[in-house]
């Protein structure tokens, strides 16, 4: 279970559809906050494909030895992922992936809105982009 929850704002079911809802309700508890939703996830091995609506940040909180993934190219590339491993999968991208373990992770969405009102905020531009 995610802990440490205490924003008002961050809610237990989703006010609109959000690009999280992608992730399958089986997969783990998401929340919904005013700024990015996440989801913990936990799944056995598998594979995946989509194209994702938001910037997505995939924090592996479990080592995933032999992890394939794409993002937006050719070819996957393979490696031994530890935990604490990132992947930052930007809004617009397809994104495929495919693991043999069983594994847990974060997932954070962040919508591009969301990214540019932080950059006219915080360096006095309308546009970041994720490269």
């Amino acid at each position: 279970m995610l802990h440490g929850v205490t924003d008002a704002s961050a809610l237990p079911h989703p006010p609109t559809a959000a690009a999280i809802d992608m992730v399958p309700d089986s997969w783990g508890p998401k929340y919904y906050g005013s700024v990015a939703d996440v989801a913990l996830t936990r799944r056995g091995p598998d594979a995946i494909r989509f194209q994702v609506e938001a910037h997505f940040l995939l924090v592996l909180l479990t080592p995933q030895p032999r992890r394939a993934s794409r993002v937006a190219g050719p070819g996957a590339s393979q490696c031994d992922a530890p935990a604490g491993s990132v992947e930052i999968i930007p809004a617009g991208a397809s994104f495929e992936a495919r693991w043999s373990v069983p594994k847990e992770n974060l997932l954070l969405s962040i919508d591009p809105a969301q990214i540019s009102a932080f950059a006219a905020r915080e360096f006095d531009t309308g546009r970041i982009e994720m490269r």
